[in-house]
């Protein structure tokens, strides 16, 4: 037991660890390609691809429509999804992403990290992320942060990680709350400060975000930004748990509140 709470006190303090295989470079993305690409989904209308292909005085406001709010019959989330359709995913979002779609960008950045559709390429995803993020797109904001963070495809760079999670965090996106208070904890790219370390953390906790939920629980275990209480501990680590983190189902065990 005692190497497993340092091993969580060492997660808590190394943020590079929750970089990798983040969610949005995989799970995400496919299901709402699946839903938005299917020739028999494309658009409440039941527009094919075809057709569409013929409109293209109203293209991006179409793109627009499909990509902000999906399609009526979803793709069943198993089903196989081909490298053509990948490749025909790609080319959608491109198509938008130049006409100056954000969301479109931040898609394209994704299937350029992944590799998917296209050949991987850091650059391209970096400069796909940042025309998104430029826009305001949130989810683009945190992504590039974390590409800063890392220092993958650019200099690493704690200073801009930091403006970019803040910008992020602030439109209430919960991994940019998440790592914006996971960088006032480890104070890079500002000043230490567990107060408000754990007002952040609470903020993604709130929304559901399993990792924070278990930090959150691990600065109540430990008393740090806030007032220490072995319940409040177990109470988050629980909620974590409950969506299969191990480590707070490790800290549970601790606290012998299994």
């Amino acid at each position: 037991m005692t190497m497993m709470l340092l091993k969580t006190v060492l997660r808590l303090q190394n943020l590079h660890l929750c970089f990798l295989q983040s969610s949005w470079r995989k799970k995400y993305y496919w299901k709402r390609a699946k839903n938005n690409y299917d020739q028999s989904s494309l658009c409440p209308l039941s527009i094919t691809l075809k057709k569409v292909l013929m409109l293209k005085k109203i293209l991006p406001c179409l793109l627009c429509s499909i990509l902000c709010f999906g399609s009526v019959n979803a793709v069943p989330e198993e089903e196989h999804y081909t490298e053509a359709r990948k490749i025909e995913a790609f080319n959608w979002f491109r198509s938008a992403a130049e006409q100056g779609n954000a969301r479109a960008q931040w898609d394209l950045a994704v299937m350029y990290y992944d590799g998917e559709g296209v050949p991987q390429n850091y650059t391209e995803a970096v400069k796909w992320f940042r025309m998104s993020a430029d826009q305001g797109f949130a989810k683009a904001q945190c992504n590039l942060g974390e590409m800063y963070y890392i220092g993958e495809s650019v200099a690493q760079d704690y200073t801009e990680a930091f403006k970019l999670f803040r910008l992020s965090a602030d439109q209430g996106n919960l991994r940019g709350q998440f790592f914006l208070g996971m960088m006032y904890y480890n104070g890079q790219g500002v000043e230490k400060n567990d107060t408000e370390a754990a007002r952040l953390l609470r903020l993604a906790a709130d929304q559901g975000f399993a990792d924070a939920q278990c930090n959150l629980g691990l600065m109540y275990f430990m008393g740090k930004g806030v007032t220490k209480s072995d319940n409040d501990a177990a109470n988050w680590f629980r909620k974590a748990a409950d969506q299969g983190n191990t480590v707070a189902k490790g800290f549970l065990k601790i606290l012998g509140a299994n």
